[in-house]
């Protein structure tokens, strides 16, 4: 389309022409003539040039400026693909108020704006094409959660009162209800279900999920709709999974609501979660990481080179924990780069990219390029496959401090995994610094915890299980053991759920000499290394919640549950 021969042809003018073939010709004339001097200009700007007469834009990207905004700003979007890139055409390439507009899409749509010179011919053909756009009946097209919208809902204090408050709102303002009590409660993740004669809704709160609400069936499709609008899907596609996303603001706080839609047998299923980008990076102090293991992480951390691994499934706060490191370690005079999956969280001072499999920038080829930007610290989302393990390495070896992430039940699983994957365990072993196992348990609400009255069979299965602690650390517990539970019905606080927040449960090793044998032997099965390592004095992730429970922090059968998944 900006192809410097895109003009090359000759038009010409003959005495036989009648006057319309003549007007016709010298229209042409105008248009090549227009188009040239736009090229010439973008050229001497710097700046991309496109040539869109005769080009049909795609309906999604025509949508993304409305027809009056774009008539005023006398800009068009003719190329979009979501989370990748979105391209805008315009004849005033100075207009403050574009360049403005522009980062406001950006922020919006969660996506890299790119901005072309285009002559007025372009511009004209362009907006006449948004006279062949399906109108569609009056839906709110945007969602704005302001103060006043969230102080509506400032008396809910259970779920029984969202139930209540959905059986009386319009269900235009149903979404409002049902986002703003998701971020008032600080849920993760909405979930609107469709069953056979009704809609449930459920929160994702510290991990687990709750039903606040069940709703009649019948207000799915116009609650689905404006979701899928809001999320820029196709509205009409209900029998395809279909993914996207919409920006809120909140008191000037922006939260980017991911958007995920099934289809099941009974209806759409939507899932909703929410990215708060604005709240602040959580300090490596406040992860719960004890005192007996933050010496180590420190000191591994601060090393020039090597790898520290943070293992654990889905959902076990490893990303956190990274983001929590690089917090720490941004304050240096450092080059650090990420490569995310998606990014979660946006941190100034740190060159962040995501991965996107559509263009071939995965984990691996992204790391490689990330290498030849010469970092100190390179952060990798995941490390999933041979070529990304190979590449992490050799980083970690030549000068670099990798940070990524296993999915391994715990610590002691990581050097299997990475064997598996086709690791050279003569360069794993000098090259792995820290392995860090976690989980998250929840939080006893301290407003409402009781003491819990174990039997003494239970009490004598907690001692057994903390009999090998250093003995500094059974010293302090003492004998008497006193543990908490959450109340039978909560309180406000809680929501009445007897727990409030989450803290991280902890394992982790150093890669000594001994280590090293191990993994260059290639000989111990996970089990064999875990007892290994306990027996060189690592506190396990059960020992270090059933500690926790001592401090009643959290409550026993939480620690049980969560080792158990």
């Amino acid at each position: 389309m900006d192809d410097k021969n895109t003009y090359s042809a000759k038009i010409s003018i003959s005495d036989d022409d009648t006057q319309e073939e003549l007007d016709k010709k010298i229209e042409e004339i105008k248009r090549r003539d227009t188009e040239i001097d736009t090229l010439n200009k973008a050229r001497d700007l710097g700046i991309g040039y496109v040539n869109l007469q005769g080009v049909r834009v795609a309906e999604e990207a025509l949508r993304v400026i409305p027809e009056d905004k774009a008539r005023q700003l006398r800009a068009v979007c003719f190329y979009y693909i979501p989370y990748r890139e979105l391209r805008i055409g315009t004849v005033d390439i100075e207009n403050p108020d574009l360049v403005e507009y522009a980062k406001d899409l950006q922020k919006k749509k969660n996506t890299k704006v790119r901005i072309y010179l285009i002559s007025v011919y372009s511009l004209e053909e362009v907006l006449n094409q948004y006279s062949r756009l399906p109108k569609i009946s009056h839906v709110v097209s945007k969602v704005e959660i302001s103060y006043e919208d969230l102080s509506k809902f400032n008396t809910i204090s259970s779920f029984q009162q969202i139930q209540e408050e959905a059986h009386k709102v319009n269900t235009t303002e149903l979404l409002n209800l049902i986002v703003a009590a998701a971020i008032k409660f600080d849920a993760s993740d909405i979930h609107i279900e469709s069953e056979e004669d009704s809609i449930i809704v459920r929160y994702r709160l510290d991990g687990i999920l709750h039903e606040v609400a069940r709703m009649d069936k019948k207000i799915l499709k116009q609650l689905s709709t404006r979701i899928k609008i809001l999320s820029d899907l196709k509205i009409n596609v209900v029998d395809k999974p279909q993914d996207g996303h919409f920006t809120i603001e909140v008191e000037g706080k922006r939260i980017d609501v991911r958007v995920s839609t099934i289809p099941t047998n009974f209806g759409e299923s939507i899932v909703m979660r929410l990215l708060r980008y604005d709240i602040g990076l959580i300090r490596l102090e406040e992860l719960g990481i004890p005192e007996y293991y933050m010496s180590l992480v420190e000191r591994e951390i601060h090393k020039p080179n090597g790898m520290v691994i943070v293992c654990g499934p889905t959902g076990s706060g490893k990303s956190t924990t990274l983001y929590a490191v690089l917090n720490k370690l941004k304050e240096k005079e450092n080059k650090i780069i990420t490569i995310e999956d998606p990014i979660e969280y946006q941190i100034e001072g740190i060159t962040q990219t995501q991965v996107d499999p559509k263009k071939g920038y995965t984990f691996a080829s992204g790391l490689r390029a990330l290498v030849r930007q010469d970092p100190d610290i390179i952060l990798v989302g995941e490390i999933r496959d041979e070529e990304t393990v190979d590449i992490a390495v050799n980083a970690a070896l030549t000068g670099h401090l990798v940070l990524s992430t296993l999915h391994t039940n715990n610590a002691a699983g990581a050097v299997p995994r990475f064997l598996s994957m086709g690791a050279k365990p003569y360069l794993l072993a000098p090259a792995l610094s820290l392995v860090i196992g976690q989980r998250l348990v929840r939080r006893l609400c301290k407003f409402c915890r009781v003491q819990a009255d174990y039997s003494e069979e239970k009490i004598s299965e907690i001692k057994k299980e903390l009999e090998n602690l250093p003995p500094a650390i059974r010293e302090k517990i003492g004998t008497e053991y006193v543990f908490y539970r959450p109340s039978e019905n909560g309180c406000r606080e809680c929501l009445g759920l007897g727990y409030k927040g989450r803290i991280g449960i902890y394992e982790m090793f150093v890669v000594d000499s001994d280590v090293e044998k191990i993994i260059i032997s290639k000989g111990m099965a996970e089990d064999e290394i875990k007892q290994t390592l306990v027996s060189k004095g690592m506190i396990t992730m059960v020992q270090d919640g059933l500690l926790k429970a001592l401090e009643g922090i959290t409550s026993v059968d939480e620690v049980y549950r969560v080792i158990a998944e």
